[in-house]
């Protein structure tokens, strides 16, 4: 069976793609770029020329595909919130109706549990809790979540929609959150928030590629399925364990909650007044989930998909110092 995937160049997307064709799939992914083609087809997929933008590219990598995995968005706690809309919005609305016109039989949407930032704690968070309609932190949490709606609405009349929801990606290729956990050591600008105590839950990439390969089976249309790695850790025990695998003491000085908060509205709001092009050293999303509890309960997808992770938190810290 043919599979097409957006995003497939990317840090989810190129292990996703590396399982589907150790699985025996025939692997087509939308490529905007030299780079983007050379890395899909160095992972043994089909490069498809073309962007979220292009419905001609999106239907030709579509054609004879039974199953979609839609990754492609545009990604950041900042960010252009004018980009976010076209690619996060707008660029689903082409996906979903592009799998329409070709007759694809299921699409899995990666989405993220930033849609409920909003300010508050995340504690145990299911499917089934409302996930907010305004006030969200960051353009990217917004879209996402208009993204998310959209692609659970569209499930029906030929067209099986399926969401998996996953909470702080991490593992061999991210350059995203932990590296930018190590640069912010690096530079000496590292605290912990309220010693490092709030709990959260993580997935590893390869169980959020495990989960995707398990929806796109066994998911029932129409249905979202939260993804992490299991138990909670605090963020100290897990940023610490990263740090470790670097070789990096976690003996940094603690700062309290409120206070990494009131910094990160403050400097979000400097560098929009001042209309600075850089990001700031800190920002109102960044804060937020050092500052609460970021836990998610992913029983349903254990339940409905049969997950269990593929590997521990303790496996991919030694995997990522080896």
């Amino acid at each position: 069976m043919r599979v097409f995937v957006t995003g497939g160049s990317g840090f989810v997307g190129g292990h996703l793609i590396a399982r589907l064709v150790a699985d025996g799939e025939a692997v087509a992914a939308l490529a905007r770029t030299d780079s983007a083609d050379a890395r899909v087809s160095g992972l043994g997929a089909e490069p498809i020329r073309g962007s979220l933008s292009d419905t001609p590219a999106i239907e030709k990598g579509m054609a004879g595909s039974t199953r979609v995995f839609h990754l492609a968005a545009s990604v950041g706690s900042g960010g252009n919130s004018e980009e976010m809309w076209e690619t996060n919005v707008v660029g689903t609305a082409n996906v979903l109706d592009a799998a329409r016109e070709t007759g694809v039989r299921r699409l899995v949407y990666v989405s993220t549990e930033s849609v409920f930032l909003d300010g508050r704690a995340l504690d145990g968070v299911t499917e089934e809790t409302p996930v907010p309609l305004s006030g969200h932190l960051s353009p990217y949490a917004e879209t996402k979540a208009m993204a998310e709606r959209m692609v659970v609405e569209a499930n029906g009349d030929g067209l099986e929609t399926v969401v998996c929801r996953p909470r702080l990606v991490w593992g061999p290729g991210d350059e995203t959150w932990l590296p930018g956990l190590l640069e912010k050591v690096e530079r000496g600008v590292f605290r912990w928030v309220d010693g490092g105590s709030h709990p959260g839950s993580t997935c590893h990439v390869l169980n959020l590629v495990e989960a995707l390969v398990l929806a796109a089976e066994r998911g029932s249309p129409g249905e979202i399925y939260n993804v992490t790695d299991g138990e909670p850790l605090t963020f100290r025990e897990f940023a610490s364990a990263y740090l470790a695998a670097a070789g990096i003491p976690d003996d940094f000085g603690s700062v309290p909650g409120w206070l990494m908060r009131a910094a990160g509205a403050a400097m979000e709001g400097a560098w929009r007044l001042l209309r600075l092009d850089s990001q700031p050293p800190v920002n109102r999303v960044e804060a937020s989930m050092v500052s609460h509890a970021m836990v998610v309960d992913d029983r349903k997808a254990r339940a409905e998909l049969g997950y269990q992770p593929v590997i521990t938190i303790e496996e991919g810290m030694a995997a990522l110092s080896g």
